[in-house]
C-alpha cells in the first residue's frame, strides 16, 4: 500500500513515540509532498533523517497542480497539506490518504472513497497486526500521542486488539 502523509498524521505518529515503527511496516510506502516537508518545521530533522533512511520517500507522482491544490482548499477550507495530499490521491489511483486531521479525512472520504484514507490508529493496529507492536503498546503509542496533544478519535485499549486464527497444533500419529 503506498500512502502520501500529511502533517497532521506524521506529526502525530512521532507524537506516539511511534513513527519509525509505522514507516517500517511491511508492504507500506510512505509518500510525502513538499507542502508537508515544508510545513513540519518542528520535526525537519527527524524528516531528513528518515528520507535519508528511505523510509519517507518524495516521488515525480508528488507533482501536481498548484491550481488544482488551491481549489480544494478553498472549496473544503484545507490547509494546503491536506489539500495537496488529497490531489496527489485523485492524481494516483492507487494511493492512500493517511490523515488524522478530521475534516481532511471528511473531505477525503466522500472525494476518494472510505477505503482509501487512515489514520494512525489504523496504522497502529496494523503494526500489532504484524508485531511490530502488542496490543498493549500500541495502544499505549496511541494513548501518548494524546497526551502530548495529538487530536485523535477517543479509542479504548480494545481497540488495539486483533482476532488471531487459531493454530491447530495437532498432529495425528
Amino acid at each position: 500500500m503506498k500512502l502520501i502523509c500529511d502533517t497532521c498524521a506524521v506529526v502525530n505518529a512521532f507524537k506516539a513515540a511511534a513513527l519509525s515503527v509505522v514507516l517500517t511496516l511491511r508492504g507500506y510506502r510512505f509518500l510525502l509532498g513538499p507542502a508537508v516537508t515544508g510545513e513540519s518545521i518542528q520535526l525537519r530533522e527527524e524528516i531528513s533523517r528518515l528520507l535519508e533512511a528511505g523510509l519517507f520517500l518524495t516521488s515525480d507522482e508528488a507533482k501536481v497542480s498548484a491550481v488544482a491544490v488551491a481549489s480544494i482548499s478553498r472549496a473544503y477550507n484545507l490547509g494546503i497539506g491536506e489539500s495537496e495530499c488529497i490531489t496527489i490521491c485523485q492524481a494516483d489511483a492507487k494511493l492512500t490518504l493517511w490523515s488524522d486531521d478530521r475534516r481532511a479525512r471528511t473531505v477525503a472520504s466522500n472525494l476518494l472513497g472510505t477505503n482509501r484514507v487512515v489514520g494512525t490508529a489504523d496504522l497502529l493496529r496494523a503494526c500489532v497486526e504484524q508485531n511490530l507492536f502488542s496490543p498493549l503498546e500500541a495502544y499505549s503509542a496511541y494513548e501518548l500521542a494524546r497526551s502530548r496533544g495529538a487530536f485523535l478519535p477517543p479509542l479504548t485499549q480494545i481497540s488495539f486488539q486483533i482476532e488471531r486464527a487459531a493454530c491447530d497444533d495437532t498432529v495425528e500419529l
